[in-house]
C-alpha cells in the first residue's frame, strides 16, 4: 500500500495529512495553535505537519536537510517558513517556540539525542515538545 502511496505525490501528500489528523484527535491541545509559533522540525518533502498548523492559524517555521527537500515541501506549505537546517544544530533562538514538533524524524538523524536536545533548546518555558516515532518498518 505505502509503495503505492508514494508514487503519487498528492496521495502521499492526503496520507500525511491524514496521519496528521489522527495525531490532533489524540492530542488536541498541541493544534490550539493560533497565533503560536511552532516549530516543525524534519518537516520533509510534504510539510504536513506545518500545512496543519497554518491551517490553524500558527505561525510555522520548519526545515530539513537539503534544498531539495525544502523546496518540494515549500509547493505543499507555501504560508510556513521553510529552511535548510539539521535536527542536531537548529538556527534558532533558546525558547523561541511554544510548540516543537519532531515527527517521523529521529530515525533520520545522526545523532537522535542531540536532535532531542535541541528541540528541547528551542521549545519555550512552559512550551510543548512532540516527539513521535511510526514503526513503520517494525515487523
Amino acid at each position: 500500500m505505502l509503495e503505492e502511496i508514494y508514487k503519487n505525490q498528492e496521495a502521499y501528500f492526503a496520507w500525511r495529512v491524514k496521519k496528521v489528523r489522527r495525531i490532533e484527535e489524540r492530542f488536541p491541545h498541541l493544534f490550539k495553535a493560533k497565533g503560536k509559533n511552532c516549530l516543525d522540525i524534519g518537516c520533509g518533502s510534504h510539510a504536513a505537519l506545518s500545512h496543519v498548523l497554518c491551517e490553524k492559524g500558527a505561525k510555522v517555521e520548519g526545515g530539513d536537510v537539503n534544498d531539495a527537500i525544502v523546496a518540494s515541501a515549500k509547493k505543499f506549505e507555501p504560508r510556513a517558513k521553510l529552511t535548510v537546517f539539521e535536527a542536531e544544530d537548529l538556527p534558532f533562538k533558546d525558547g523561541e517556540f511554544d510548540f516543537v514538533f519532531l515527527l517521523d524524524v529521529l530515525e533520520h538523524v545522526k545523532d537522535p539525542e542531540e536532535a532531542v536536545n535541541e528541540a528541547v533548546r528551542c521549545t519555550k518555558k512552559n512550551g510543548l515538545l512532540f516527539i513521535e516515532f511510526s514503526p513503520y518498518w517494525a515487523q
